[in-house]
């Protein structure tokens, strides 16, 4: 009879420690797992389920652009929107981040033509290369010449009053020469020219020294009879220099004699320049 009951008491006991090895470790209630639905083998992305469908490729995530409509594009390319500019009195439409001309004005200049000498004839030139022409003014009874061009926005005078027979420029290199002659010039008197270097920072007048100059005088003996030969004198910043010296600095202002234009070529009358300068 005891034996029973010592055997029933271990049975019990191990009924007892069979169950407690068999409860959950969270108090006995079991975690819910969601069903995701995904194929054997295939992890779960949030990124895959979170992306906005259009921006998803069915070869695996990859993002693909979406295509602008075909009236947006030019080429295969998108289409900058465009915007208006005006120049003058007509609009121009540009593409967006582009930078169009600014408009040039050279009504400045009619203060100058109207305030000028009785007279005096002027021109438009191309001295200095950029997109501002510079004005001639000439007093051909008087010989002589001006020149303006116009700096931020203001009139600015390059040439006051220079006299000379002729006066040409060599366009775009800010280079102008003055022509003058003596004892009735040609082969038989004299001649020569005198070169200049402009400057938006300076005014020329006679009183400077030309960058570059030469002379002419006819040799005659002692009857005063032409010999038929002429002597010529090359000069330098006012130095005396020799032929070769004086070709090598015109070719380092990137001009020769002549490529000159007369400044005055298509002059006008002072009552014709309101028109051009509009």
């Amino acid at each position: 009879m005891r034996k029973n009951c010592i055997k029933a008491g271990i049975l019990s006991l191990a009924l007892f420690l069979l169950s407690a090895c068999a409860a959950p470790e969270n108090g006995g209630i079991t975690e819910w797992e969601p069903d995701l639905g995904l194929p054997e083998g295939q992890s779960f992305s949030a990124s895959a389920e979170t992306m906005p469908e259009e921006t998803v490729s069915e070869s695996g995530g990859e993002s693909s652009r979406v295509e602008p409509n075909s009236d947006q594009t030019v080429g295969g390319q998108e289409k900058l929107p465009e915007r208006e500019s005006r120049i003058g009195d007509e609009l121009v439409s540009s593409e967006e981040g582009e930078v169009s001309e600014p408009e040039i004005s050279l009504t400045a200049y009619q203060k100058v033509v109207e305030e000028s000498n009785t007279g005096m004839v002027f021109s438009l030139i191309n001295l200095d290369g950029d997109e501002i022409p510079e004005l001639v003014a000439g007093d051909r009874g008087n010989d002589r010449y001006f020149i303006y061009t116009i700096k931020d926005g203001t009139v600015f005078c390059l040439v006051d009053s220079m006299t000379t027979a002729e006066l040409t420029y060599y366009e775009g290199s800010g280079i102008i020469a003055a022509f003058a002659r003596w004892n009735g010039g040609g082969d038989e008197g004299g001649y020569g020219r005198q070169y200049y270097q402009t400057s938006s920072g300076k005014t020329l007048t006679d009183e400077d020294i030309p960058v570059l100059s030469y002379s002419y005088n006819a040799v005659y003996d002692e009857e005063g009879v032409y010999t038929g030969k002429g002597a010529a004198d090359y000069f330098s910043m006012g130095q005396e220099t020799d032929e070769s010296a004086y070709n090598e600095i015109l070719e380092m202002l990137g001009i020769t004699e002549d490529e000159g234009r007369l400044c005055l070529e298509n002059a006008v009358a002072a009552e014709e320049m309101p028109d051009i300068l509009r």
